[in-house]
């Protein structure tokens, strides 16, 4: 916070300050009413200066991050033992992502801290039931108030917890409070509808395109046209132009990143029903093409192997030229102190060992191998508590960038309490 001071500022996370503080227009590309939180603490800064508003906002975040990832600390410290306890506050405190992305103008830090929350908060309603202790109204509001934070820092995050909530259902002996869980289920997923779709209509706040929810079949299109031109008809070559800059696709297609191909997508969701049938029409032809697109686009959240300096960037600096509004922002601490952090936080992506506790593709495998774990345990009812952290890895593989640090952050995050759970629940639980 000190070296770093007043914080950092992504892109992403200016580009939501400038929104709500209206130097651009609103828009639910970015998780709006977080937007509006970020723009209120900017305003409030700004009565003393810019640097103080990036400030607040960093430090707010920061604050929110430690508590969540301190509660679940205490609920390892209190269910497994010492040694967990004290491996899980050094995870937080030296990789470099925690500290980096928590104090940073971004949606990522916050969003991973809260997904943590809801999970610590879920399992220890899951244990309590295993108690045969009853569930009461405010675990219920605590449960659905975290879930929405959740899906309010990061709009894809209603595909974490709603399915994870649903499963509630295994652990609660009393079916009686199956109902509890339905309409906890059915509450969030409409709270994430009626803020990200309704309220915003209702404001006139523009909404976000539904390209930016057709990374894969965006990316095998274009590979489509780049491997095997020659087998597409002008039927299909027509539906695909309808949506998509057909003719230089092929040309501006990055495996790897999607921001390319649908950066030409038209906004005609009128037209997707027809795209969609040649997009089946090909598939049919091509099948392997339309694998290799998901594969390269994804394989970096599988692979714990893979070096990127791409999709490996922090993101450490402020994206000054970016400021459309009258706002200036920048470090006080000198660039030569700054670049001794900076050069510790590269030596994480760079240096063997180090550089798989920052890549992606490490802790889908920690998943995979907690799960076989509880397997050879017999326990295979706890695999279900991996549920939200699983979604994750599909959401990622869905998202626009291969094997990016702050799209796999809550996984990150959960490995920890996933871990600790996996003790308890093959240890302590008899």
């Amino acid at each position: 916070m000190i070296i770093f001071f007043p914080a950092s500022v992504q892109w992403d996370g200016l580009m939501q300050v400038n929104a709500a503080r209206g130097y651009t227009y609103r828009t639910t590309h970015h998780p709006w009413i977080l937007s509006e939180f970020m723009g209120l603490l900017m305003r409030i800064g700004q009565i003393i200066n810019d640097n103080a508003g990036v400030f607040l906002i960093g430090i707010t975040f920061a604050a929110i991050s430690v508590l969540c990832y301190g509660y679940a600390c205490s609920w390892i410290k209190k269910h497994t033992n010492v040694i967990l306890y004290w491996i899980s506050i050094l995870f937080f405190a030296i990789v470099p992502a925690f500290p980096i992305f928590s104090y940073m103008v971004i949606k990522d830090g916050i969003h991973a801290a809260f997904v943590v929350l809801f999970m610590t908060l879920y399992i220890d309603c899951c244990v309590r039931t295993g108690q045969n202790k009853s569930l009461l109204f405010r675990d219920y509001v605590k449960l659905g108030v975290s879930a929405m934070l959740v899906c309010l820092t990061r709009k894809n995050g209603v595909y974490l917890v709603v399915p994870q909530i649903i499963f509630l259902v295994v652990w609660i002996t009393k079916k009686s409070r199956w109902l509890w869980v339905f309409l906890l289920s059915v509450g969030v997923w409409f709270g994430q509808v009626f803020s990200d779709s309704i309220l915003p209509e209702y404001l006139k706040i523009v909404k976000s395109s539904t390209g930016e929810m057709l990374s894969i079949p965006f990316q095998q299109t274009a590979r489509y046209l780049l491997y095997a031109p020659e087998d597409i008809t002008e039927e299909e070559r027509t539906a695909v132009g309808e949506v998509l800059a057909v003719d230089y696709l092929a040309d501006i297609y990055h495996p790897e990143i999607s921001d390319y191909v649908k950066g030409t997508y038209t906004m005609e969701d009128e037209k997707l029903l027809e795209y969609f049938k040649a997009w089946y029409s090909m598939l049919k032809k091509h099948p392997e093409i339309y694998i290799e697109a998901t594969l390269e686009g994804g394989y970096g959240y599988l692979y714990p192997f893979r070096y990127s300096n791409e999709s490996g960037k922090y993101f450490i600096g402020i994206e000054q030229e970016m400021s459309t509004g009258d706002m200036y922002l920048h470090y006080l601490m000198p660039e030569k102190i700054r670049g001794i952090m900076e050069a510790y936080a590269e030596s994480w992506i760079k240096i063997p060992i180090l550089s798989q506790m920052m890549n992606p593709g490490s802790y889908t495998w920690m998943l995979l191998l907690l799960a076989a774990y509880m397997l050879y345990r017999k326990r295979p009812k706890g695999i279900l508590m991996y549920i939200a952290p699983a979604m994750n890895i599909l959401v990622c593989i869905a998202s626009p960038v291969n094997g990016l640090i702050r799209y796999t952050l809550p996984l990150m995050a959960c490995i920890p309490l996933m871990l600790g759970w996996c003790y308890f629940y093959c240890h302590e639980i008899k």
